[in-house]
């Protein structure tokens, strides 16, 4: 069973009956060595719905559209029109959207020299295959093909019902992987990352998890949650409040705050107060607070931290 990030994805109420079906069979369908992101359903989104790094296969973008075919009345290689309740919405291809994600992402890791290709036929590019694929959990591939949609999104760069149904029915993870590997063009053999080199790729696809302090000497220091840290600030509370237990020097701080700018960049209207005990520690927060900003670029005019002994 792959590792769902975070675990409280299906929680969210929104996530789309459809969405909550690929996500199941991806999780249920893959090993445990494989990751999957869930990005909720955000004005602000600024990735894809799901990214999932499969071993020694790559990094997969997926844009999920919870769409009948009969909510598409219209489609070119650009646009799309769908229906929404009684109205009808011009929306960009949801192939080009993920595209978009990918020429960030590739941006990025070109300028990471670690992630660049030392030699052979890929010299000098990003050594991890990374693929764009779509996600149409509520369309058959036959009515997609009859419709004349594979000339706009090929059914290789697909998942369709018929596949999410396959995959919840495979006997091996190895038939779920032979299919998600016709996602990529092109594909080529790699190693599975190092802990170190899968820590440094999810501080690339999530800044939000990643401080960058100064060290004495001035020196930059760049510290990134780790994968409990990570699946804690991410936890999605649709009511009540959470708490958060642990030894000292476990994280606790570092965790609340990059949960406060997880919320920050979702909900850019917002008010977050942050609150605790004293004088010092609030100094301290506010420093974390600002070494995770860094990376964001996001204004903490709505973030205020106080204390109150």
């Amino acid at each position: 069973m792959a590792i769902v990030i975070p675990e409280s994805s299906f929680s969210d109420d929104r996530m789309t009956s459809g969405e909550r079906r690929a996500l199941r069979a991806l999780r249920d369908g893959l090993d445990d060595s494989v990751l999957l992101w869930y990005q909720p359903k955000v004005e602000t989104a600024r990735r894809a719905d799901v990214i999932a790094y499969v071993p020694d296969l790559g990094i997969i973008l997926y844009e999920i559209k919870d769409w009948t075919l009969d909510n598409i009345c219209e489609a070119n290689p650009d646009v799309w029109k769908v229906r929404f309740g009684s109205s009808i919405r011009s929306v960009r291809s949801p192939f080009e959207q993920a595209r978009d994600y990918y020429f960030k992402l590739n941006e990025t890791l070109q300028e990471r020299e670690s992630f660049i290709d030392k030699e052979g036929k890929y010299k000098g590019k990003v050594k991890i295959p990374i693929a764009v694929a779509v996600i149409f959990p509520n369309i058959r591939e036959l009515d997609f093909i009859e419709r004349n949609l594979e000339n706009l999104i090929a059914v290789e760069r697909c998942l369709f019902r018929d596949d999410i149904r396959r995959i919840q029915e495979a006997d091996s993870p190895k038939l779920v992987r032979d299919r998600l590997r016709k996602h990529f063009d092109p594909w080529w053999p790699n190693e599975e990352l190092s802990n170190s080199e899968l820590d440094d790729l999810r501080g690339v696809l999530f800044p939000e998890i990643t401080s960058v302090q100064k060290a004495k000497g001035g020196k930059e220091k760049v510290i990134i949650l780790d994968r409990y840290q990570e699946q804690v600030a991410r936890k999605i509370v649709s009511s009540g409040h959470s708490i958060v237990k642990g030894i000292a020097g476990s994280g606790k701080s570092l965790v609340l705050c990059s949960k406060a700018l997880l919320i920050a960049s979702e909900f850019p209207t917002w008010k977050i107060l942050v609150t605790c005990y004293n004088v010092s520690l609030a100094g301290q927060l506010r420093f974390y607070i600002d070494s995770f900003r860094r990376r964001e670029n996001l204004s903490l005019q709505n973030i205020e931290i106080v204390h109150f002994q």
